[in-house]
């Protein structure tokens, strides 16, 4: 069991594979460093959710940096002991596997949302993922954001501050989300998503 501090780095980008990290309370920001320097926002891991299972199957570094937000408490079990519980149950493997090839389709949609959906659908797909367990389709309610900056999510769409902030502005003209002090809250997840996935 590990409590971080605010802005505290669990695992670095380019680190050896450190285990699997549940997190208790508060919440893990995943991030990775791109060559401009910025840092694009991949996804939040809040309490119940896990990260780190694809370094402990394939032993490699960390593809992403797991900065803790706020005071965050991190329970994890080392690669050894994984790989262990891997090879002896094969339905637990299964039920850890699951959660990575659910990623492994939200980043084809990402890749695919880049080149054929407009800016501001790309923002509000975002806002969905951010806004739900990272793990899962999308479905149920979207959590509020808190402590995300436009900067964060302008990096996390490939635009920049201001014209993101521009379509939130409309966004919450639309009565899709209101603003806050470093919040976004989502008022209508369905015509957000509809939005998102306009022809």
């Amino acid at each position: 069991m590990r409590q971080l501090v605010h802005r505290e780095v669990l695992f670095e980008q380019e680190s050896e594979a450190s285990g699997l990290h549940a997190v208790i309370d508060g919440e893990i920001r995943i991030h990775r460093l791109v060559r401009s320097g910025s840092q694009f926002m991949m996804g939040i891991i809040r309490p119940g959710e896990w990260t780190g299972f694809l370094s402990c199957l394939d032993g490699l570094p960390h593809s992403y940096a797991g900065i803790g937000q706020s005071a965050t408490k991190v329970f994890t079990v080392p690669r050894d002991s994984v790989l262990r519980i891997f090879e002896r149950d094969v339905p637990t493997f299964r039920l850890l596997l699951e959660p990575e090839l659910v990623i492994s389709r939200k980043l084809s949609r990402h890749l695919t949302d880049l080149s054929t959906r407009s800016l501001a659908q790309r923002v509000a797909s975002r806002l969905s993922e951010l806004g739900r367990w990272a793990y899962s389709e999308d479905e149920g309610p979207i959590t509020p954001l808190k402590q995300i900056s436009q900067e964060e999510l302008a990096a996390s769409v490939g635009a920049t501050r201001q014209r993101v902030n521009a379509i939130l502005r409309d966004f919450q003209s639309r009565e899709f989300l209101k603003l806050g002090y470093g919040s976004i809250v989502i008022l209508n997840a369905e015509a957000l998503e509809s939005f998102a996935s306009a022809d």
